[in-house]
């Protein structure tokens, strides 16, 4: 898939989640290929973003050149880290909710609404006078939610429980990823 089809596909999920999940549900990509055109790509522009932010943040005192480089990869691979242990958990829900059918769908699921999630972050983090705009990942619940309703082949009341404890499992690993890499921090530090 070329880069103006994915941004296309990005677009179409803000502008209209419900039909959107359901061409991607058509789509059926691979995890690999999924992995190796959105997440990587999304989580290494997150990256550059973070470092670059950090570097010319003047006022800051998040440290020497080297860490800010170090810290920021560290991010990179929470990203990724908790990306998959969200999709783990998804995972161990659906199977309390006795589904029989792949669960490889997971991926672009809960992929999709993270890389439009991202972009705010991203830019607050370049320009920290927009802080604002960190308020426009909230939507990303939004695409997920409609993503948990229009992928899974479960009973509607399932459904609707379904999505709810996504969102919250994705919610948890997402800030204990957080928590995990702000303890690290400062041995980082103290490392060199």
């Amino acid at each position: 898939m070329d880069i103006n089809r994915r941004f296309e596909l990005l677009g179409q999920l803000i502008g209209n989640p419900p039909e959107t999940w359901k061409l991607v549900r058509k789509q059926d990509f691979s995890v690999k290929q999924f992995r190796n055109e959105f997440m990587f790509p999304a989580i290494g522009i997150f990256v550059l973003a973070q470092m670059v932010g950090m570097l010319i943040d003047a006022e800051s005192q998040f440290g020497p050149n080297w860490f800010i480089v170090v810290y920021s990869i560290v991010i990179g691979f929470g990203l990724y880290f908790s990306y998959y242990l969200s999709v783990f958990l998804m995972r161990f829900l659906l199977k309390s909710f006795e589904y029989k059918g792949k669960t490889d769908f997971l991926y672009w699921m809960l992929g999709l609404p993270l890389i439009i999630g991202y972009v705010p972050i991203e830019i607050t983090v370049l320009f920290q006078s927009m802080f604002f705009l960190i308020l426009l990942s909230i939507y990303a619940f939004v695409v997920f939610w409609f993503g948990t309703q229009k992928l899974v082949k479960l009973a509607s009341d399932k459904k609707q429980v379904f999505g709810i404890l996504s969102i919250v499992f994705s919610i948890a690993a997402h800030v204990f990823v957080f928590f995990l890499i702000h303890a690290i921090r400062r041995p980082i530090i103290e490392l060199f």
